[in-house]
């Protein structure tokens, strides 16, 4: 069972004649019988009927007209994505990013090259660094962003961007006074903290106390740098941040810096694909475009 085959046998279903199916495939009318004798072999079934020069489909004829219009499509589908494939102004990028690059980062790579390519579907997923790793080599991306520098031989990275980690407070605050901690005093505060697989989290995890050790009873995670904001502007306790989520609240007085023995930590991002898998050429022109940046 071939395509072109099926294309004539729907193409005589259509116009109901081999002539005319003929005709409009623009080959001959024996060409239509060989392909449609051909399909009856194949099949082990007579498909169409002919009475007075008329072809109409049996049962069986029928219940391959379906799927032969099912699979045409679907052949038609899948020829255009891989037309696609080899153009970068075509196609679909798909990126994990922890939040950091997720959130502050990536908006103004995103924006500039929609501008350029303005069909290229994006799609961005934004999680943890660990996700964003685990979707990765589990082939769900193409390019993953994310603040832990991976040792799996399997992926290949490249630094693109530094940042720095602060202890941070509100600058209103009843719980706090000043703008210096020792860990002794950060202990008996209300700590906002990341998740464990968060990449913030895992650059400040010795500065936190009781992280090390028994859970800490002041601790108070959240899945976001975001929530962590957030949740420090309502008074919820101090947290460690990085500079790229708090530059307004820093400019505007709602936040501020706590000096901290540890602190500011310094936190790479890096650019990770997987070295054995070939990744389209829009994935390959945003990949191009970071890294060139970075």
């Amino acid at each position: 069972m071939e395509f072109v085959q099926l294309a004539t046998f729907l193409s005589v279903i259509e116009h109901r004649s081999f002539s005319r199916a003929a005709k409009a495939l623009g080959i001959s009318q024996s060409t239509v019988s060989f392909h449609i004798k051909a399909l009856e072999a194949s099949v082990g079934s007579r498909l169409l009927d002919r009475d007075s020069g008329t072809a109409t489909p049996t049962p069986a004829g029928k219940v391959l007209r379906r799927n032969a219009e099912r699979m045409l499509a679907l052949r038609e589908e899948s020829l255009a994505r891989l037309r696609e494939e080899p153009n970068p102004a075509r196609g679909t990028v798909r990126i994990a990013a922890s939040t950091i690059p997720g959130d502050y980062l990536l908006p103004r790579y995103l924006g500039e090259f929609r501008r350029d390519f303005p069909e290229v579907r994006i799609h961005l997923e934004i999680s943890d660094s660990a996700a964003a790793l685990e979707h990765l080599l589990a082939h769900e991306c193409d390019i993953a962003i994310s603040g832990a520098r991976s040792t799996d031989k399997r992926i290949v990275q490249t630094l693109f961007a530094s940042d720095e980690i602060h202890l941070v407070a509100p600058v209103r605050s009843t719980f706090l006074t000043g703008d210096r901690l020792t860990p002794k005093q950060l202990a008996r505060l209300p700590i906002v903290a990341r998740e464990s697989g968060s990449g913030t989290r895992r650059a400040v995890e010795r500065l936190i106390p009781g992280s090390a050790g028994d859970e800490a009873s002041c601790v108070l995670e959240v899945s976001s740098s975001e929530a962590v904001r957030r949740c420090l502007l309502a008074g919820a306790g101090v947290g460690f941040l990085s500079t790229l989520a708090i530059r307004e609240d820093l400019k505007a007085k709602r936040l501020k810096r706590i000096h901290f023995p540890g602190t500011p930590v310094k936190r790479d991002f890096y650019v990770q694909r997987l070295r054995s898998v070939t990744i389209s050429a829009a994935a390959g022109e945003f990949l191009e475009r970071l890294t060139a940046k970075a």
